[in-house]
């Protein structure tokens, strides 16, 4: 589609004037627009409405998902340098991200993975279209570019990336503490800084207002997988459950699941459904793809295989 408009922008600057018999200034459009321009014309109008459009949804929080708030991606295909549009193209696309395929198979995952990880390239890519605009334009980038910027770069192995998203969010202000917060801990998940994880969720996962967000939630399943990783089974199963209690449609976790490299986002699913006692054949599924990976290491490895052990069916002898 933005190739289909940058050819239509070229032709209509490259077609010769249309010819205007008689000649002098009419008081109408110049002679020089003619059927490309028009064309041209009509299709930045429409742009410039979208924008109006996005902004306004935008200061109001309507965000991208309200029952009249659908296709904006495809708005931004056709308006790609509407930098409001592509914010909110980048709330929808993340918000319905693939976090686990149903009905998974280990050895299936590769064709997944690969999906997976184009459409948060491409994110990431709407990402810094969307932010050079806007400065260009003088305006601010909101809080949800800055965290779906950082979820992406994390679901693709880039701490890096990440990190810069949140330093430059929390640096202009954008960027909660709630949010900060549990990015950071999942970077310091991804890799492997499982202490340094728990510090940066500091006390906000056991206060009393500790489900009041989505993102303070995300927090919580974060600090129970953390503590598992370091051997507090019965600290990592009360956060769990505690998460779970607050997250009845699963909102929060997905939103975890969807910011981490697959096999975090395979541990994390399997540790949930661990603690939560149901569902044990797709727990083992999820283990067992965990440890069809190759990203874990030795210690997390034998972790997984120790949950998984738990839950394997154990033989029975007759009397």
């Amino acid at each position: 589609m933005v190739a289909r408009i940058s050819v239509t922008l070229l032709f209509a600057l490259a077609a010769p004037p249309e010819v205007v018999s008689g000649g002098g200034d009419r008081g109408g459009p110049p002679a020089s627009v003619g059927l490309w321009g028009a064309a041209v014309a009509e299709q930045e109008a429409g742009c410039r409405e979208f924008e109006r459009s996005a902004a306004r949804r935008l200061a109001r929080g309507s965000g991208a998902s309200s029952s009249s708030g659908a296709g904006w991606e495809a708005r931004y295909e056709r308006c790609p340098f509407a930098p409001h549009v592509g914010t909110l193209a980048m709330i929808e696309v993340w918000a319905r991200a693939e976090t686990l395929p149903y009905g998974f198979e280990a050895a299936g995952l590769e064709e997944f993975e690969a999906a997976r990880t184009s459409k948060r390239r491409r994110l990431l890519a709407w990402s810094v279209r969307v932010r050079g605009e806007l400065a260009r334009r003088g305006l601010p980038p909101l809080a949800e570019v800055f965290i779906i910027s950082a979820g992406a770069s994390l679901a693709v192995g880039e701490v890096a990336g990440a990190r810069r998203a949140l330093r430059e969010g929390v640096g202009r202000g954008a960027v909660a503490a709630a949010d900060a917060r549990w990015i950071e801990g999942a970077s310091a998940l991804v890799m492997l800084r499982h202490e340094a994880g728990l510090r940066a969720l500091g006390a906000a996962v056991t206060g009393a207002d500790r489900h009041s967000s989505r993102a303070k939630t995300r927090a919580v399943y974060l600090h129970a997988v953390l503590l598992d990783r370091l051997g507090d089974r019965d600290g990592a199963a009360a956060a769990m459950r505690d998460a779970q209690a607050a997250d009845k449609d699963q909102r929060a976790l997905r939103g975890l699941v969807r910011a981490l490299p697959i096999h975090e986002a395979l541990y994390a699913r399997a540790l949930a459904r661990q603690f939560s006692g149901r569902g044990e054949a797709l727990t083992l599924r999820l283990w067992a793809a965990y440890l069809s990976r190759p990203e874990p290491e030795a210690p997390e490895r034998a972790l997984a295989q120790r949950h998984m052990d738990s839950l394997a069916p154990r033989p029975t002898y007759p009397r």
